[in-house]
């Protein structure tokens, strides 16, 4: 019999070390090579043999793009036959690919020794201790499954035999010589046969092994139900582990970490550990699969742990702050671009929720726009203790300044923006990233939550993505949209996320303007995008009071129409105003209308009110196209009241019109406004206010000499009449 405790040749030592998948668990076993590989002792070799039972080609691929110099992949091709189909468990979570660890001894028949190991989980070492380790005389090397002894009832009860242990099957250094002198396999298949079994192979695997097994660390196969459902006291006592006073420890400290119980960390983004799992799946070639993670309300079973001081060390602590992962290279996935002004009351909120996703290849450019109050300061702080976070400090010059400077700096592959006092959802950087890379998308677009003060009465925001003008499908193109490409989404950056290649090819910027900033860049990216993906879920939380950048339009009424004309000229100069010009039209009728509902003075509301007056037949259409051109019937009607305008329509006819000349008013509802009690208290209350408005601006055009004499002409024609 051969040395079982090292193999080495030209000094380098090999390592067999085998995997069991189908084409359903191809990607988390790849995710488990690759983490192999991540800690791989280079001077070592390791010969990966993947038994692949139906993995289609596509998967095949990626497995083999995990080969390297000295990380050998090797796919071996093995069937279902009848005798498999007889191990087949109805209504049980395990594939029966499972039962191919009976037959490793025949399928393997040069190796004398080689370490199996599951595909749902990480590995954190090179594995070097736990392969060379002597096995000389017993089956294999296991560890014991503390858990499994009184899941589902007394195991030894249950099975009618009694050894020191009963072993977890998902990592086992087997000694392949002796299993086949023995004829194992064999034993194996007959117990599976008629043999008391609850798993697929487990059962089988202890009864016929026995005491014939050499019990291994638990660092060695730590699995997850067994960590999860122990308090420190018992697994130091039943593993003889060191006592810590953070159960976290015994997981980072771990050879392997085993996601033996249902909650997979592919399937749930906030279970134990699975930010470090999706590490690894980042790191893979796997990583363009679009997961779809949800939330996982609870992971501790009040059966299972009744004490309170055992579920607490139980909590999840999803994005736990270790060495390895804050950055996986040099070039982050993700950058997060946060504009700050005066948001200090809610600032420490937007970065916890930046610092505590599921996603951590991230880094976030924060950008203090000349804040008077503790914004800068807070953001310094934070600065001192992550690493990810860079902080501009720049005069006040407006969001659409502040996110442009940040775009220059950004090193990440997508770009995604949020204001200073709103939050994401938990898992949004990555549903973000999984969904751009599966779709090569230019631009993602989510739901999003908007709020008052408090998360949990969140509601969602329908016009965010409006079910009457999105496609119906989760990746389409700006083409296949034009009449609501600018309709199915709001201006705003909430909730989008941003190729920064595509930003640069297209030479997208924010406008520099006080207000109306936003939506040049929004929706001129997404009717320039080839690729727009959809996530119906939401993943940004949006308040509703504001007190950073959401500055008072009253201030400069027009801006939003300087903004719109700026977009028009940029549609046409790049060629595709006339394709998207009903959408363009509808979603400036609903700006003039929200700016002409939200106005708070008399002075704004005129100025937006004559702006329309001048070009609602030019650049609205407003008397040239059908009533049914225009997609919300109330901002529609709306304006047309407010022009005094009657229009009498007819179906597929285009819409007559006359002006009211009975009425001398241009409007007569700004007339009733005017008339009314509470409009003429207004300018009573405002107009000392609004004369010294007046006056600074006046100062500010004309100058000094100019502003004198006018408020000279003003004093004395007030005391003429």
């Amino acid at each position: 019999m051969k040395n079982l405790e090292a193999t080495v040749i030209r000094d380098k030592k090999i390592l067999d070390i085998i995997f069991i998948t189908d084409n359903n668990f191809s990607m988390p076993t790849g995710v488990a090579i690759q983490s192999l590989f991540y800690n791989r002792d280079k001077n070592s070799v390791y010969n990966i043999h993947v038994i692949c039972n139906g993995v289609k080609e596509y998967n095949r691929k990626k497995l083999l793009k995990l080969q390297a110099s000295n990380f050998n992949i090797d796919l071996v091709d093995v069937s279902e036959t009848e005798l498999h189909q007889k191990f087949v468990k109805e209504n049980f979570p395990v594939s029966i690919s499972a039962t191919f660890k009976f037959f490793l001894p025949e399928l393997f028949p040069n190796l004398t020794k080689a370490l199996y190991i599951d595909g749902d989980l990480i590995i954190q070492s090179n594995l070097l201790k736990l392969y060379f380790t002597d096995i000389s005389g017993v089956y294999a090397g296991v560890v014991k499954d503390y858990h499994a002894l009184t899941f589902k009832g007394d195991v030894w009860k249950r099975l009618g035999v009694r050894f020191e242990a009963y072993f977890n099957s998902g990592v086992m250094l087997l000694n392949l010589e002796k299993m086949r002198n023995d004829h194992i396999t064999e034993k194996l298949v007959e117990y599976r046969l008629n043999g008391i079994n609850y798993y697929m192979d487990q059962d089988a695997l202890n009864v016929v092994f026995g005491n014939s097994v050499k019990y291994l660390n638990f660092n060695y196969n730590m699995t997850m139900t067994n960590w999860r459902n122990k308090t420190i006291e018992d697994l130091a006592e039943y593993y003889a582990l060191p006592m810590v006073d953070d159960k976290y420890d015994y997981l980072r400290n771990a050879d392997i970490v085993h996601f033996a119980s249902s909650d997979k960390p592919w399937v749930y983004y906030n279970t134990h550990y699975a930010d470090v799992w999706f590490y690894y799946f980042l790191l893979s070639p796997f990583n363009e699969t679009c997961l779809n993670r949800t939330s996982l309300d609870t992971i501790i079973s009040s059966k299972e742990i009744k004490d309170i001081r055992i579920q607490k060390e139980h909590v999840c602590r999803t994005n736990y702050r270790l060495a390895i992962y804050p950055r996986i290279s040099n070039s982050p996935a993700i950058s997060v671009v946060v504009p700050v002004f005066n948001a200090e009351e809610y600032l420490e909120d937007c970065l916890s929720s930046i610092f505590n996703q599921t996603f951590g290849n991230v880094e976030v450019i924060c950008v203090d726009d000349g804040s008077t109050d503790g914004s800068g300061k807070i953001l310094d702080k934070w600065a001192l203790e992550e690493a990810r976070l860079k902080v501009i400090h720049q005069k006040n010059s407006y969001a659409g300044v502040a996110r442009n400077n940040a775009i220059k700096m950004a090193r990440g592959a997508y770009i995604v923006f949020i204001d200073a006092d709103d939050v994401f959802a938990q898992n949004a950087f990555e549903a973000y990233y999984n969904s751009a890379i599966a779709a090569d998308a230019d631009v993602v677009v989510s739901s999003v939550y908007i709020f008052q003060q408090k998360l949990t009465e969140a509601r969602i925001a329908n016009n965010w993505l409006d079910p009457d003008y999105v496609p119906n499908r989760s990746v389409f193109s700006s083409d296949d949209n034009l009449p609501f490409i600018f309709n199915f989404t709001p201006g705003g950056p909430c909730g989008k996320c941003f190729k920064k290649d595509f930003i640069e090819n297209k030479n997208l910027t924010f406008l520099s303007l006080n207000k109306s900033e936003d939506f040049y860049f929004i929706h001129l990216g997404i009717a320039e995008a080839s690729h727009i993906a959809i996530i119906r879920e939401p993943l940004y939380y949006k308040r509703t009071v504001h007190t950073s950048l959401e500055h008072r339009k009253d201030d400069m009424p027009l801006l939003f129409w300087e903004a719109i004309m700026l977009m028009k000229e940029r549609l046409i100069a790049d060629g595709i105003f006339d394709k998207v010009k009903q959408s363009f039209i509808n979603e400036n009728v609903n700006r003039f209308a929200y700016n002409l509902k939200t106005m708070e003075t008399s002075d704004s509301y005129e100025k937006v009110l004559d702006k329309l007056r001048e070009i609602y037949a030019q650049e609205l259409g407003l008397g040239d196209y059908p009533r049914n051109y225009y997609y919300k019937q109330d901002n529609y009607e709306y304006l047309c009241k407010l022009l005094g305008i009657d229009f009498v329509s007819k179906q597929n006819e285009k819409v007559k019109y006359v002006f009211n000349k009975s009425n001398q008013s241009k409007d007569l509802e700004a007339d009733l406004i005017r008339a009314s009690w509470s409009y003429r208290i207004g300018r009573f209350i405002t107009f000392i206010p609004r004369k010294i408005r007046g006056g600074i601006r006046c100062y500010k055009e004309h100058g000094i000499s100019y502003t004198l004499g006018r408020i000279r002409e003003k004093f004395i024609a007030l005391f003429e009449n």
